[in-house]
């Protein structure tokens, strides 16, 4: 059976939360004025005005169908940082969406590992929260990569799926601390280098974040006999940070 996606569609929404999450990133909340049915993994586009849409990947729940929930990275002059730093609660934006394949197939094997770098762990805490209320009975690891403590967010939510899922963990890769104030659970090096492959055959793969590191990444699994059915990851492209 294959996954079916819908087409896009425009969606009104009015600004729930906007939470700064650190220095550079934040979290909007979108109330929508109508259900929204989205696979955990895809991505919603912004209407930023002018004619100009910024895409960014869906964090919230998937079982929730009347909040869409981003984070972005803002501390860069761009089209969508600027648009989004400047919205303020209860103001009214277009959404368009739900897109993207990024998500997880129907048939999931017994293991499942994550791997992330800042931002790109949106798409990743909706597919855990997807796995944690359908009661998903294999293992779970989530490598998450950040640069020092400052960029740590949404830890909380971690343990809270740790403490939820006994078959869930998770491991902060810290590419330029080496002592960092945490009480979870971390190594100090690039996500691609404290990263080791086990069982390539019982085991999922989902990369999302630096485009550089998902195409590192993707290589060690391939190189390590990794099946290219196995890698997940959206086809972004790497380009200068515009938007």
């Amino acid at each position: 059976m294959t996954i079916k996606f819908d087409t896009p569609k425009k969606i009104l929404a009015t600004v729930l939360e906007k939470n700064k999450l650190n220095e550079v990133d934040l979290e909007i909340i979108f109330e929508t004025r109508e259900n929204v049915s989205f696979l955990p993994g895809q991505f919603i586009s912004v209407n930023c005005g002018n004619g100009m849409y910024r895409s960014y990947s869906i964090s919230s729940s998937s079982m929730d169908k009347n909040k869409v929930g981003l984070i972005a990275a803002v501390g860069h002059e761009g089209v969508g940082s600027n648009y989004l730093k400047n919205i303020s609660i209860g103001d009214i934006t277009e959404l368009v969406g739900p897109s993207g394949r990024f998500v997880l197939p129907e048939v999931l094997k017994e293991n499942i590992v994550f791997i992330a770098t800042g931002t790109g762990i949106a798409p990743v805490l909706s597919m855990i929260d997807y796995l944690m209320n359908t009661k998903y009975e294999g293992k779970v690891e989530l490598y998450f990569g950040i640069r020092n403590t400052k960029e740590i967010f949404k830890e909380d939510l971690l343990k809270t799926f740790k403490n939820t899922m006994k078959n869930f963990s998770y491991t902060l890769c810290f590419s330029q601390e080496e002592n960092p104030n945490t009480t979870s659970p971390w190594k100090k090096g690039r996500v691609t280098d404290i990263f080791q492959v086990g069982d390539i055959n019982n085991t999922q793969y989902f990369l999302c974040g630096n485009p550089y590191m998902v195409l590192d990444m993707a290589k060690v699994l391939a190189d390590k006999g990794v099946s290219e059915q196995d890698i997940y990851h959206e086809k972004f492209t790497v380009s200068k940070k515009t938007a």
